[in-house]
């Protein structure tokens, strides 16, 4: 049976940006704090700026990982209360969480799960383990943002671009697609269309695939494995709440976007 969390939610504004926080790994040597930080400081000072929590936020390296615990700059306990603590201002803006791999070390080996206890405690927000589907009305217009980890990839951007895109499997007729794991920062649009049955008619729709970037630095595991260096960051889109609109753009440049 799938296990989707499909949660509905409300924003009363004009529009917003909505950034994806993904693969931020959190005590791994190569994590860009600054820049982590400069993300979190746009969304707190920006009132129509929300987010979404997409997985491997701490590098959670456990005695039972494929990564050693002496590569972290800290324990897991500490990763988490760090994330704990920079998110704290932002926490009323986190739409959704879910788990990633890393994440998942713990819920496996001990059945803690650490996302699941900071969505609850901190950004009081929906989470669940593997998908959400957010349908969100902004203003007066509904939007359908499916959102995982992810998985696999490979070692080419073509190839992480594909495992964004096979979250289609999952919902099929989602308009915006949000993914992480391979680091990649990256956006696909591709229309579908969709025979609605109610009212016996084939509608078309565009579907954005979000490969949403990471604040992990090149080296130690991706370097070791001569895998491809990756621009650090977020993508972010927004969502029109007065005109039909979906625009995704590199979250550093919000700015250039006009109201």
């Amino acid at each position: 049976m799938i296990t989707v969390l499909i949660s509905k939610q409300k924003i009363d504004r004009e529009n917003i940006f909505l950034v994806g926080l993904f693969d931020i790994h959190i005590g791994n040597r190569f994590f860009d704090e600054k820049l982590f930080l400069e993300t979190v400081k746009m969304i707190e000072e920006n009132d129509n700026i929300y987010w979404i929590f997409g997985g491997d936020g701490l590098e959670n390296n456990t005695k039972n990982s494929v990564r050693s615990v002496y590569e972290q700059t800290m324990p897991p306990s500490e990763q988490k209360k760090y994330l704990e603590n920079k998110t704290q201002k932002i926490a009323h803006k986190c739409l959704g969480a879910i788990e990633g791999n890393h994440e998942a070390i713990s819920s496996r080996d001990v059945d803690i799960s650490l996302i699941s206890d900071i969505a609850k405690n901190i950004w009081k927000c929906p989470y669940n383990m593997n998908s959400i589907l957010l349908y969100l009305k902004v203003g007066v217009n509904y939007y359908t943002i499916c959102m995982r980890h992810g998985s696999g990839g490979g070692s080419t951007s073509g190839g992480k671009l594909n495992s964004a895109i096979k979250t289609q499997n999952i919902v099929s007729n989602a308009q915006i697609y949000f993914t992480g794991h391979t680091h990649l920062k990256g956006v696909v649009e591709e229309p579908i269309y969709i025979f609605y049955e109610q009212k016996e008619t084939i509608r078309k729709i565009n579907r954005y695939f979000i490969s949403a970037g990471s604040y992990l630095d090149y080296g130690g595991y991706a370097e070791n494995r001569a895998m491809s260096p990756t621009s650090l960051g977020s993508i972010g889109v927004y969502l029109g709440g007065i005109k039909r609109e979906i625009i995704p753009i590199l979250a550093e440049k919000y700015n250039v976007l006009t109201f």
